[in-house]
């Protein structure tokens, strides 16, 4: 890209040097303007080599701040310059070089400074980069002004296309100036009149001496301070010594670590790093490699960026801000994305606001939508492994390429080993061409990014939550409008939830998603079911929603007609030629007769359909119209089919469907009138009527389609039936693909016709007895093939009847059956093994033990022994029944092992139980009864259950107080179990899984999970260990004499933990409590730090006051300590001092821990004295006994 190539090209530093005759160097540096924005000036701008005028004069001054940063080295002789080229022009006549210095800083005004001739005239054809102009003078810069560059060309400039252009920097108020003429002679005398607010980069070439001494390395320096992963950047010097003989050597340390190293193949003024991944320290060591003395820079810290501060910030909206990303949705996420934007940003960065969690192995579908419609080009992009980038394999997850319309539907595949995690998804739209990179330029479109969040996947078990639809209730939709349901159940992270969604009571084929688009063409009844794949609990059904159609979503007029006579209708209307087809017939007068929801024909684009109208009586006009653009009239042009003119009895007419019509449902309005003509499809039709029917145009496919496809069972086989009509290809062959009602189009059992007689009949022994089954056909042509035509529904033959011809069901599978018809009867003896009246909803019996119809099959007990059997999946009023027998033929071998009539925990009528104490590996039999004679479609499902309470970890340390998830506390579990403690008061502090331990005694107790499902179970135990909370006690003071020996534990207050830590006053930790106070007085503080590694510490502060008016090492005090005892410590109010002191009295004062005097002026004599405390409060007090000579004091705790 011309952008990177100049930021590399033109960095303002030395390129490279080259050596030439008697030690002297070549050295080029590239002058860069200061400010502006890199650009050029291809087409008809002034510049330095515009030839779009016959002669040109042109000025340019650069400032010596631009030629000090470039590394232009003054008092050193310049020999040439270059233009960066990117246009190259036609040959430039007289091409001259004038250079000078000036005191002018930009070219606000013609600049009249002296200057010299440095490359006299000549014809210079440009080329494409930098060529040197070489000059006949050289020009040395002083260092301190400015330098002005003149040019001048002409008068024979050739004026031809490409009229060249140079890089510059643009948006530089007087950046550069000129004057141009044509036919008026050279400009090189004229004063320059215009200005451009633009400035050329320019390369400068100089001549510089060898090197001697101890050269000047200069500053390091980088072109960023924190650098990216995989994003180059420079190192480059500024200001050091320019001349031959140097020698260049980088080196590097990882920061802060001093080991630097050389880096191979930095030997220059500049070096490109071309992937840091971690932070860097850089610096220089330059050589002169006459003597060898050298000299180093400063160290270059360079830091490394997080990847997620590495991401680029793209461009957009240079052309137009009028087409931006305006709704963002997902769908099928554990969380959906729901970005709106009302306003143009080139990019929105909502990472921190719009998220949604999918799970490994799974897709999350996205909806785009571009503010004003129109069609675009739409993108996106993952960080998948999050290296601060969109440019790695599988990172593209989508890219149209053409313009689609708006909203744009696509999906983001999580691929199934995708770490969990956080990951930035980018999005992209645009008007115009594709968007080439996802940091832009996108010049009519924006870009967004959000978060996507890859859960970690559970296995979860059990029964789902309530799960509710909305929109809920009864929904109104107008005729052929696409109407959303969408689940609100928002299941834990989970790869194995399955959703099945139902329509009149009846599964959807393939509608297994959360959400689900009904076109609304008929009133219907919806339910959606959630549950555990693999579990053996039911799904859980979600409330109801109906559908109501209202009519077209542009209501169509009602016609009026038989204002004069009702005599007159149309009787009979017959459509022929079309792939499915109608007969409406009618005995009577009805004013108008909407059959739209009711009456249909089918065709494909480019075909017809022929229609025959028979009146009731007379002759009569004959009228068609269809509303073909879905606007609720029949007005606009090419919807009026035919309007006779001449009256008869009845009229064969064709509907000639455009070969361009879209696929969909279109109403068809059709009129007599006896007299006189009709006028419009609103009417008046006063001898007629009018009657509406409905023609579905299909998809049409250059393959034709089946059609009348009919079919009957035999055991073991299918008989088909159908027609076919060549289109544009012929027939080849024929596939039929069949398999259990509700199965996914594509995943049945696919096997060819044979032949092409449209007949074929399927032989597959493993097509179940009473089984329900749906069969499609399609066409296969020379080069193309049709869609599958169908379903056709055919019910296996009730061979299972009797129980020795039962049907093994595979677990984990769910089967349609049918026991309408001949077959599903009551064996001889049967009705004396049927199960006991024991209930709707129970286990063990039916509401009553009458057999009405039975159909037998038999399942193998899996390795846990316990199973679900579940019919819920079809509201059908049956009941089942589980038996072991050891002979299938006497039913005197039989053992009702577990029985239910409608749904255990649930409203349903059909049997939904489990069965537990099963043999592994046993095969039992299914009894499945009709609850009365009323007969359909039943489903039936046996699964294994297989439940895990996890492992428990070892015992789990809590302080008191705290709130925990005890879910924490055991692995590899199935989800939905309950927690429970057999100590009441513990039990009562459990919400679901969260344990509030606040006010429980400070002991360890046991909590069991256990996870259900009807009659089976597992628990766990889990142990969790309540700590009290750390007590280092109250703040207290100590009172002591200078060396004196005390314990810090006797000045806390309250009941401290005995196993903390003490620190000095330094903060230094101790050994233990037992200190010698030192020679100086003051005050001294300890702390006391209690912990027990579960709870937060808790600290404690003792204050010693060291006196100054006693020493513990002094004779008299030490004596004073040998004569005297005071005892209890702590007492209880009364104080024992014990004197054995020869020579004379004490004198006692007793004050509280305030300073508050307690009693003073008592003489302790020698023996042992009482002092009563007893009426004074609880807490600490200070006894100071003195004498003339010394004096000692004790503290006391009453408690």
């Amino acid at each position: 890209m011309k952008k990177n190539y100049y930021l590399n090209r033109m960095l303002p530093l030395l390129l490279f040097v080259l050596t030439f005759g008697y030690g002297f160097s070549q050295v080029q540096v590239n002058v860069v303007p200061s400010g502006g924005t890199a650009g050029n000036t291809n087409g008809t701008g002034a510049d330095p080599i515009s030839d779009h005028f016959e002669s040109i004069r042109y000025q340019v001054v650069y400032t010596a701040a631009e030629l000090t940063a470039a590394g232009l080295q003054p008092g050193m002789p310049i020999t040439a310059l270059a233009w960066d080229v990117t246009e190259a022009p036609g040959t430039l006549d007289n091409y001259t070089v004038r250079m000078g210095h000036t005191a002018a800083t930009n070219s606000a005004a013609h600049d009249a400074s002296p200057t010299m001739v440095v490359k006299n005239a000549f014809a210079y054809t440009p080329a494409v980069g930098m060529t040197d102009i070489v000059f006949d003078v050289n020009f040395v810069w002083d260092g301190v002004q400015n330098i002005l560059i003149e040019i001048c060309t002409g008068p024979a400039n050739p004026y031809v296309s490409p009229y060249g252009g140079v890089t510059v920097k643009t948006g530089i108020t007087n950046g550069s100036r000129h004057i141009q003429d044509d036919g008026a002679g050279s400009q090189c005398g004229e004063v320059t009149t215009d200005v451009n607010n633009n400035k050329p980069y320019v390369r400068l070439t100089f001549t510089t001496p060898p090197c001697a001494g101890t050269p000047t390395a200069g500053t390091a320096a980088a072109s960023v301070g924190n650098a990216c992963a995989s994003v180059p950047f420079t190192v480059s010097l500024t200001g050091a010594t320019l001349a031959t003989g140097i020698t260049y050597q980088w080196q590097s340390s990882p920061q802060g670590m001093n080991t630097f190293t050389n880096i191979a193949g930095a030997t220059g003024t500049t070096y490109t790093v071309n992937n840091q991944t971690a932070a860097t320290d850089y610096f220089c060591i330059v050589t002169c490699t006459n003597g060898g003395a050298s000299d180093s820079t400063n160290i270059l810290a360079v830091g490394q960026n997080s990847p997620s501060q590495c991401y680029c910030t793209p461009t957009a909206g240079a052309s137009s801000t009028t087409y931006y990303l305006n709704n963002i949705t997902s769908t099928g996420g554990i969380t959906n994305v729901a970005y709106t934007a009302a306003s143009y940003s080139a990019y929105s960065n909502a990472y921190t606001t719009a998220s949604a969690i999918q799970l490994p192995g799974t897709n999350l579908n996205v909806s785009l939508a571009v503010t004003g419609g129109g069609t675009h080009y739409f993108h996106g992009w993952v960080d998948w492994n999050n290296d601060g980038d969109f440019s790695d394999a599988g990172e593209a997850v989508f890219a149209t390429t053409g313009y689609v319309g708006t909203p744009y539907n696509s999906v983001i595949p999580v691929s199934a080993g995708q770490a969990p995690g956080d990951y930035r998804v980018r999005m992209a739209s645009s008007f115009i061409g594709a968007v080439s990179s996802p940091c832009g330029p996108n010049a009519y479109g924006n870009f967004v990014d959000f978060k996507l969040v890859v859960g970690t996947p559970t296995a979860c078990t059990g029964t789902p939550t309530t799960v509710n639809i909305t929109p809920a209730g009864s929904v109104n939709a107008c005729d052929g409008s696409l109407v959303q349901l969408n689940s609100s159940y928002t299941p834990v992270l989970s790869n194995n939830f399955t959703y099945q969604w139902y329509k009149d009571g009846s599964p959807i084929a393939g509608a297994t998603n959360s959400s689900y688009t009904y076109a609304a063409t008929l009133d219907a009844n919806f339910e959606l079911a959630v549950k555990c794949a693999g579990s053996p609990a039911d799904s859980t059904i979600s409330n109801t929603v109906s559908i109501v159609v209202t009519g077209p979503c542009n209501a169509p007029c009602t016609p009026t007609a038989g204002a004069s006579s009702t005599s007159y209708y149309l009787s009979n209307i017959t459509t022929t030629g079309a792939i499915s087809n109608f007969v409406h017939t009618s005995s009577s007068y009805s004013a108008y007769q909407d059959n739209y929801s009711t009456t249909s024909c089918v065709q494909l684009p480019g075909s017809s359909v022929n229609v025959s109208m028979v009146a009731s009586s007379g002759t009569n006009y004959f009228y068609c119209w269809v509303d073909w653009n879905h606007d609720g009239d029949f007005a606009d042009a090419g919807e009026t089919i035919w309007a006779t003119t001449t009256y008869t009895g009845s009229y064969n007419g064709v509907i000639a469907i455009p070969a361009s019509q879209m696929a969909g449902d279109y109403r068809v309005r059709m009129s007599n009138s006896w007299s006189p003509t009709v006028t419009s499809a609103c009417g008046p039709s006063p001898y007629g009527n009018f009657v509406d029917f409905k023609l579905v145009v299909m998809q049409q496919t250059a393959c034709s389609l089946p059609t009348g496809l009919s079919a009957t069972a035999s055991p073991d086989s299918l008989k088909l039936v159908w027609n076919w009509a060549q289109n544009v290809h012929p027939i080849q062959s024929f596939k039929i693909q069949y398999g259990m009602t509700g199965f996914p189009l594509g995943s049945g059992e696919i096997v060819p016709a044979n032949g092409i007689n449209f007949a074929d009949t399927v032989h597959d022994a493993s097509l179940m007895g009473s089984g329900v089954y749906q069969v499609y056909v399609q066409a296969v042509c020379t080069t193309d093939t049709s869609a599958y035509t169908g379903p056709f529904t055919v019910v296996m033959p009730l061979t299972n009847d009797l129980v020795c011809n039962q049907e093994l069901l595979t677990l984990g599978e769910t089967y349609t059956f049918n026991n309408a018809g001949p077959g599903a009867t009551v064996s001889a003896n049967e009705s004396t093994i049927a199960p006991p009246a024991t209930g709707a909803q129970t286990t063990t019996g039916w509401v009553n033990s009458t057999l009405n119809g039975t159909l037998w099959y038999s399942f193998v007990a899996p390795a846990s022994g316990s199973v679900r059997i579940n019919s819920t999946a079809i509201p059908y009023n049956g009941q089942a029944a589980v038996y072991s027998a050891t002979n299938c033929a006497d039913f005197n071998t039989f053992t009702l092992r577990a029985a239910n009539d409608d749904a255990i925990g649930g409203t349903s009528l059909a049997p939904n139980f489990t069965v537990c104490s099963l043999t592994p590996g046993a095969t039992y039999y299914i009894m499945y009864d009709k609850f009365d004679a009323t007969s359909g479609n039943f489903s039936l499902k046996v699964s294994p259950i297989v439940l895990e309470a996890g492992t428990a970890d070892s015992v789990t340390n809590i302080c008191s107080g705290e709130v925990l998830d005890l879910a924490t506390t055991i692995n590899l579990n199935s989800y939905g179990g309950t927690w429970s403690s057999p100590i009441p008061s513990v039990n009562a502090s459990i919400t679901d899984s969260t344990f509030n331990s606040n006010g429980l005694a400070f002991s360890t107790f046991n909590f069991e999970y256990r996870v259900v499902d009807g009659c089976a179970y597992d628990s766990i135990i889990s142990q969790v260990k309540i700590f009290a909370p750390s007590n280092a006690g109250m703040d207290g003071t100590i009172a002591a004499c200078k060396n004196e020996p005390i314990d810090l534990l006797a000045g806390l207050n309250g009941n401290a933990d005995l196993n903390g830590q003490w620190y000095d006053p330094s903060n230094v930790s101790m050994p233990n409590s037992q200190i010698t106070t030192g020679g100086f007085p003051g005050q001294f503080n300890y702390d006391y730090i209690s912990g027990n590694g579960v709870c937060p510490n808790d600290t404690a502060n003792v204050v010693v006051t060291v006196s100054s008016t006693c020493n513990w090492l002094s004779i008299e005090e030490m004596a004073f300590l040998e004569e005297v005892k005071l005892y209890p410590n702590p007492s209880t109010g009364i104080v024992f001092i014990e004197s054995t002191f020869a020579n004379g009295n004490f004198n006692l004062s007793v004050t509280d821990i305030n300073g508050r005097t307690i009693q003073s002026g008592s003489e302790i004599i020698s023996g042992t004295n009482t002092v009563n405390l007893k009426e004074v409060e609880r807490g600490v007090y200070f006894f100071k006994l003195s004498t003339e000579n010394a004096e000692k004091v004790f503290r006391v705790v009453i408690q």
